[in-house]
């Protein structure tokens, strides 16, 4: 698979896709931009490490940049049935700019494509569970799927503490109050799981 670079001329940015077999492109300047991204979006209380962790090992590293450096990253996860998204993170001066939106949409593609029918992710945010599912409802509006499914399993102390500065919320009343049961400073979060119904 070669390295395939995306163009999105509206908002200024653009996005480059690095499968598995590229990952020896990482260590230099694209690392530490993502780490400063990682950092930026989370906070001083996550490490490099753990940023690294949510990259190796994963099948595909999408990158959100501009002129000013890299602004945001995602990566994916092929397992049996699933895409799992693995990881995520956009600088917060990029939030709401349509990056993480995207992401999802291209790594659903990218399982999709792959004969995988169903969306694996972890979160404590319910921001990320409102994003996916809009670029689920946005597949479901074009033909490219019926229909999807969610089950949610709650994973108590997931993460060890809360991972942004303050609770997260999207503005969606009936996914809000789900997350507000968590346990934020435990860290606890949702394992989701997207069936789509996809057409034959």
């Amino acid at each position: 698979m070669e390295t395939q670079i995306h163009e999105e001329k509206s908002k200024g940015y653009k996005y480059i896709e690095l499968p598995k077999a590229k990952y020896g492109l990482l260590p230099g300047p694209l690392e530490e931009g993502i780490v400063q991204v990682g950092l930026d979006a989370f906070g001083a209380g996550m490490t490099k490490e753990e940023i690294l962790e949510h990259i190796r090992p994963t099948d595909m590293l999408q990158i959100a940049y501009n002129k000013q450096g890299i602004t945001g990253f995602a990566t994916a996860l092929f397992k049996k049935e699933t895409i799992d998204l693995v990881g995520a993170a956009v600088k917060k001066e990029a939030q709401g700019s349509g990056i993480y939106s995207h992401f999802s949409l291209r790594r659903i593609n990218f399982g999709l494509n792959r004969g995988r029918n169903k969306v694996q992710l972890r979160t404590q945010n319910p921001k990320v569970e409102l994003g996916v599912r809009l670029c689920l409802d946005s597949l479901v509006k074009v033909g490219l799927i019926s229909d999807y499914q969610v089950n949610r399993e709650l994973r108590p102390g997931l993460y060890g503490r809360m991972l942004t500065a303050v609770q997260p919320s999207c503005g969606i009343e009936e996914i809000d109050s789900t997350y507000a049961s968590l346990q934020y400073q435990r860290g606890d979060a949702f394992a989701l799981e997207f069936t789509l119904g996809v057409r034959k």
